[in-house]
C-alpha cells in the first residue's frame, strides 16, 4: 500500500476564474491589463505514469489562451522581472508552503515592501455577476441536480437508509455529466432533520420520518445547491403539514423579493417576518426573541464558483440581472421541552436557486415539487 492517498484536486475558484486551469501545480501572471503568462509542470514521466500526464506550456497557450507560458522550472529566470516592474501585486492570500513561489527571494522581497495584496476583494467584484457562458454552467447544474433529485425522491418510497438516498444523488449528478458534487450531501431522517448541516447519512428512514436532503453537483467549476425536504411515506402528520407550509409561505413571500433593486438582507426581514408570525400563530415560539432558536440561519447566499460564493459582498449590496443565489427559508425544532412535543425533532427547509434577470428572477431548479400535492403526486408516480 502505498502513504499518500490521491485526494481528489479541486482548484482554487478564484485561479480557475482567471485562468480557466483545472488542473494542479501551476502559477499564472496577468499582467499588462489582461495578457495571461502561464507558468506550467515540468513535463515528468514518473508523474505521468503514476497519476496521468498534466498540461504543459504549450497546452497553456493553445487551451487557456495563454499570452506566454513556461515551464516551472523556468520561473526563477522570468517572474522577478515581472515582479519588479509591478507597482502592486495582487494574490491568492494562501500560497502553499515549499512551493516554487514560496521559495522565490523576489517574491518575499514584494511581500516585505509591502506591494503584495489580497486579490480575493477584486476577485469577487469580477465573479459577482454571471456572464452569458457561466448562467449556461450554472443551469445545467441545476439542471443536473433537479433530475437527481427526483430520482432520489422517487427511490425513497422503497429504500428506506439515509446513505442509500446520498449515493443515489451521488450517482445521478454524476451519470448525468456532474465532475463531482459540490459539497458532501444533507440526508437527514427524523429529528437528524433539525441538524443544519448534518453530514453522518447513516441512519434508518422510520415509518413517519421525513427526509431532508440538500445536495449540489459542480459542473466544469460552477455550483449547484438545493434543498427539499419530504416524506417517503406519502403522508404528513398535522404537525408536519403546518411546519411545511409555514416555511413554503416563506418561500412564497419571499421569492417575491428576488429582483433588480432589492437587497438579500431585505428578502431575510420579509422570510423573518412570516416565520416569527407563523411559528407564534402555531405555539412553536411564544416570543419573537425565541425565534432564532427555529431559525438560526441566512434565507439566501450567492451563489456561482462557491457555494458560499463572493463571501465578503455584503448581503447588503443591490441585486443586479447576472447574480445567482440561492432562497433557503426553514425551521428546525430540537427535542427539547421549550417546544410543543408534537413539533419536536421537525426540521423543513427548502430551496432552490435563483438567477436575477432585467424583469425578475428565473428558479433555475423549479422541475423539483415544492407542493405538497405535487410531491405526493411524484412519489405515487
Amino acid at each position: 500500500m502505498t502513504d499518500v492517498v490521491p485526494y481528489p484536486f479541486r482548484q482554487s475558484s478564484d485561479y480557475l476564474y482567471f485562468t480557466g486551469c483545472r488542473e494542479p501545480g501551476s502559477i499564472a501572471v496577468i499582467y499588462n491589463l489582461g495578457d495571461l503568462c502561464m507558468f506550467m509542470p515540468d513535463p515528468n514521466p514518473e508523474t505521468a505514469l503514476w497519476e496521468g500526464k498534466l498540461a504543459h506550456a504549450s497546452e497553456a497557450i493553445s487551451n487557456l489562451k495563454a499570452s506566454r507560458a513556461y515551464n516551472m522550472s523556468d520561473l526563477p529566470k522570468i517572474l522577478p522581472r515581472l515582479l519588479k516592474q509591478a507597482k502592486s501585486i495582487y494574490a491568492e492570500d494562501e500560497i502553499p508552503s515549499g512551493g516554487s513561489l514560496d521559495k522565490l527571494p523576489a517574491y518575499k522581497e514584494a511581500i516585505q515592501e509591502k506591494k503584495v495584496h489580497s486579490v480575493h476583494r477584486y476577485a469577487y467584484e469580477c465573479r459577482f455577476i454571471k456572464s452569458p457562458a457561466e448562467i449556461n454552467l450554472m443551469r445545467h447544474a441545476a439542471k443536473i441536480t433537479s433530475e437527481a433529485f427526483i430520482e432520489t425522491m422517487k427511490i425513497s418510497r422503497t429504500a428506506k437508509h439515509e446513505h442509500v438516498l446520498s449515493a443515489t444523488v451521488d450517482f445521478n449528478c454524476k451519470f448525468r455529466g456532474a465532475q463531482r458534487l459540490a459539497f458532501p450531501p444533507v440526508v437527514a431522517a427524523g429529528v437528524n432533520t433539525t441538524v443544519i448541516h448534518y453530514f453522518r447519512n447513516d441512519q434508518q428512514i422510520r415509518e413517519g420520518d421525513m427526509v431532508l436532503m440538500e445536495a449540489g453537483c459542480e459542473y466544469y467549476g460552477y455550483v449547484s445547491d438545493i434543498t427539499r425536504t419530504w416524506s417517503p411515506w406519502g403522508k404528513l402528520s398535522n404537525s408536519q403539514k403546518d411546519v411545511y407550509n409555514a416555511v413554503l409561505a416563506a418561500y412564497k413571500e419571499s421569492i417575491k423579493m428576488y429582483k433588480p433593486g432589492v437587497t438579500l438582507g431585505e428578502v431575510q426581514r420579509v422570510s423573518n417576518d412570516v416565520l416569527v408570525r407563523a411559528t407564534r400563530g402555531l405555539g412553536i415560539v411564544k416570543k419573537r426573541d425565541d425565534y432564532l432558536k427555529v431559525n438560526p440561519t441566512a434565507v439566501g447566499r450567492y451563489l456561482g464558483l462557491d457555494c458560499l460564493d463572493c463571501k465578503l459582498i455584503h448581503e447588503d449590496r443591490k441585486l443586479v440581472p447576472g447574480v445567482v443565489c440561492t432562497i433557503e427559508p426553514g425551521l428546525y425544532i430540537p427535542l427539547s421541552d421549550n417546544f410543543p412535543k408534537w413539533f419536536q425533532g421537525i426540521g423543513i427547509r427548502i430551496s432552490d436557486e435563483v438567477l436575477i434577470t432585467e424583469s425578475g428572477h428565473e428558479v433555475l431548479s423549479s422541475s423539483i415539487p415544492k407542493e405538497l400535492n405535487e410531491v405526493e403526486s411524484l412519489l405515487q408516480s
